[in-house]
């Protein structure tokens, strides 16, 4: 053990609380049983309403280095930039309330941390499941794929081109959990504000990848200290219909971090690709139960703005539509009351897509034009205008991953 009197630097152990009742003592026990002495942990209650608020209130009136914080829901981001904004220590540890970690996890990581001048030290976790009989069992530890040691700046190009894929799509280069990391606290204060509240799929990876793209050094470690539960009602497992709005929003959190970068900006973009289709993927399959094979390319509609009785016409019927189609019709939160397509091969083997002049006979409140070329995108909303379709309201995005015009029904 570390003699607490020593000059290490002190960590500021962040945890969100919601209803978590039946888990969060086991995850504070956790903490206090560290064998490095100079932390101080703060609760930041997210309007529970279990009695988890109350156990943290406890838990604070016996050590003094607990400090508790209550606030209505706002979710786990704005949750977690209380807790930043809150914080004393020069380096940041995030733990979920549900979770656990192993009791040298913070003297390892601040040992790591001040030997290679490290502004994020990266460890491993394991993932836990409860067995029928109620007892935990600890799967295999999981890491990210960069081989252990020190990323400093003669490797920050091999870094930021490996970050979110290593070398392949199948794998990150350092996994996006913010759980089972050590921060600089100055990365977090940089970058929390850019990470919407709103964003509640792949909300770790933005902050994470963030801070990545800023730390000067940073020392990837093969060691498993986090224990992370998997639950069914876990946030991770709990399906959002809203998710492919969500990960629009973490596209465009992470690219406008890129686009400001003066170096390395085309390999992030790059990177970035791949990563959101995985994210798009994952989301599919947690929320449909859809496999792997086939999915990509996948392009992502934004659905913000619109309701269940928002009324839309697709238009194209390409691997951009077809994907459209999908995710608007599952999620329920829009109606598609016509899909067309300007090729007659397409309308032929197709039933439900339409020819394009079936729109002058329809009721509808968007177009939504789905091809990817943008070129082509412009000449379809010059030949809709035309037809006496008025241009209201037109959004577009070039994502790579996709092309969105929406174009308001004023009819003259």
């Amino acid at each position: 053990m570390l003699n607490e009197n020593c000059t290490m630097e002190n960590i500021s152990v962040i945890i969100p609380v919601y209803n978590t009742y039946k888990y969060i003592s086991d995850c504070l026990n956790s903490i206090l049983c560290q064998t490095y002495l100079k932390w101080e942990m703060i609760l930041i209650d997210d309007g529970s309403t279990d009695g988890s608020e109350k156990i943290c209130d406890i838990y604070a009136e016996q050590d003094s280095r607990i400090k508790v914080i209550h606030q209505t829901n706002s979710g786990v981001v704005a949750a977690r930039n209380v807790g930043i904004e809150n914080a004393n220590g020069q380096y940041v540890v995030f733990v979920d309330s549900d979770d656990y970690v192993e009791p040298d996890m913070f003297e390892t990581l601040i040992k790591k941390a001040i030997e290679s001048k490290a502004d994020i030290v990266s460890s491993g976790y394991r993932k836990g499941y409860i067995a029928k009989n109620g007892t935990l069992e600890k799967g295999e530890a999981v890491f990210g794929s960069f081989p252990e040691g020190k990323y400093g700046k003669n490797q920050k190009e091999y870094l930021l081109a490996n970050l979110m894929c290593y070398k392949n799509y199948s794998s990150y280069g350092i996994s996006p959990i913010l759980c089972g990391k050590l921060f600089r606290i100055e990365l977090l204060i940089q970058n929390m504000r850019n990470v919407s509240q709103e964003i509640t799929i792949a909300e770790d990876a933005c902050l994470t990848y963030m801070c990545c793209m800023d730390a000067e050094n940073i020392y990837v470690l093969h060691e498993a200290f986090y224990c992370y539960i998997m639950r069914e009602n876990s946030c991770i497992h709990t399906a959002d219909k809203r998710c492919f709005s969500i990960i629009t929003d973490c596209y465009d959190c992470l690219l406008q971090k890129i686009v400001q970068m003066q170096e390395h900006k085309n390999v992030l973009l790059q990177q970035l690709e791949k990563f959101i289709a995985r994210e798009a993927v994952f989301a599919l399959k947690n929320r449909f139960g859809f496999s792997n094979g086939g999915m990509l390319p996948l392009y992502a509609v934004n659905l913000k703005g619109w309701n269940q009785n928002t009324k839309i016409v697709i238009y194209g019927a390409g691997i951009v539509g077809s994907s459209y189609y999908q995710q608007i019709t599952a999620l329920g939160q829009a109606v598609v009351v016509l899909w067309v397509d300007s090729s007659r091969t397409v309308v032929e083997k197709n039933p439900l897509v339409q020819p394009v002049n079936r729109i002058l006979c329809c009721e509808y409140d968007y177009i939504l034009i789905s091809v990817k070329d943008k070129k082509l995108a412009d000449n379809i909303s010059r030949d809709l205008q035309t037809m006496k379709v008025e241009k209201e309201k037109l959004y577009g995005k070039n994502h790579n991953l996709f092309w969105i015009y929406i174009m308001r029904n004023l009819r003259k």
